[in-house]
């Protein structure tokens, strides 16, 4: 299960490298919130805060209603 969320976590990245490369914000902000899911399940709830925050930010920047159902999950995190 470990093997997973390390390959999980790999295809995030890729993905935020992707968004980057095709100035894609709302792929940047949908990659980032996907990290932060992945490092929850990793146990790392600092990274998962972070990278949930800076999806929320781009979500708020563009727009998007996504960022008020991020915000309520990061808060969720002890």
């Amino acid at each position: 299960k470990r093997q997973q969320w390390e390959s999980a976590s790999r295809c995030c990245k890729e993905a935020l490298k992707i968004s980057k490369k095709i100035d894609s914000s709302d792929l940047r902000a949908q990659s980032l919130f996907a990290l932060a899911k992945v490092k929850l399940q990793q146990g790392d709830k600092m990274a998962a805060k972070k990278n949930g925050r800076k999806s929320q930010a781009i979500f708020e920047q563009i727009g998007k209603k996504d960022a008020v159902y991020v915000k309520e999950w990061v808060d969720k995190i002890e």
